[in-house]
């Protein structure tokens, strides 16, 4: 967890649709290539060992879930497509060249998070494993549905960082689902609890852990990093402000005075040809 949550804090991502974001893009750091491999080897593991089977529509691979089987393919397929857009949005993020594509990606990327999240709420209150479990998953949608929102927000307000933070809190909890199949595995080799149980463990592990870790992450980075360089700006501001005062103290400043009355007469000769 903490190596895709570290390849997350690392991939800033730039909004959907501002001016800011064009002119910002060409500043972002280049994210790493090792973690987004790590991700993208995770999201295929998950997608062609659990998702994939819900993609083609065969009756006989839904079980349980075939009463539910129209919400969980859009719950599926919507969940699968901003797994996939995620990495190449950190990618295309931090290239001035690709911020075009960038933004019709974010468009889609909130799309899928949209018509996956609203599935995933039926699938919740509609479980077979109990209301933990289901409100372990409800808790999930509503922490997916928070964090990209409040990312669209903070673009539409031209806060750049805010955004790449938010979004990164968003593609954690997009990754929960395969963290959740992650966790569900370890316990199985383990041999720990029931079904039921592991189920709804990792239904609440599955996005609080992770959103704890890359939260520390991001603070973490913003107190190190202030720690040094909020001293040197203070005092900075301090000398110039001194400065400012010197300059004002040995500065007279003078109001314009209004110009005076100018008696103008005329010449001698005018007045006694005038006569």
């Amino acid at each position: 967890m903490a190596v895709w949550s570290l390849a997350c804090t690392m991939s800033p991502m730039i909004g959907i649709g501002t001016r800011q974001a064009t002119r910002e893009v060409s500043t972002l750091a280049q994210p790493s290539k090792i973690p987004l491999g790590i991700i993208n080897l995770m999201a295929v593991w998950f997608i062609s060992s659990y998702a994939y089977r819900y993609l083609t529509f065969d009756s006989e691979q839904f079980g349980i879930f075939r009463p539910r089987a129209g919400w969980l393919v859009l719950h599926v397929a919507g969940g699968t497509a901003a797994l996939l857009i995620g990495p190449i949005q950190f990618w295309f993020g931090s290239q001035r060249s690709k911020a075009v594509v960038h933004r019709i990606l974010g468009i889609g990327y909130l799309m899928c998070v949209a018509i996956s999240s609203a599935a995933a709420f039926y699938m919740a209150a509609h479980t077979d494993f109990g209301w933990v479990f289901g409100m372990g998953l409800t808790s999930l949608a509503i922490a997916w549905v928070a964090t990209t929102g409040l990312a669209v927000l903070a673009i539409s307000r031209c806060l750049i960082e805010q955004h790449r933070e938010w979004m990164v809190r968003s593609y954690v909890v997009t990754f929960g689902f395969v963290i959740f199949r992650a966790v569900v595995e370890v316990f199985e080799i383990v041999g720990t609890g029931t079904t039921v149980e592991r189920l709804t463990a990792a239904s609440w592990m599955c996005w609080a852990v992770p959103l704890l870790i890359t939260e520390m992450m991001l603070q973490g980075r913003k107190i190190f990093m202030y720690g040094v360089q909020v001293p040197e700006r203070l005092a900075a501001r301090e000398s110039g402000l001194l400065e400012l005062m010197k300059s004002t103290e040995n500065t007279v400043v003078s109001r314009p005075q209004a110009p005076s009355k100018v008696r103008l007469e005329q010449p001698q000769s005018v007045v006694e040809s005038n006569l």
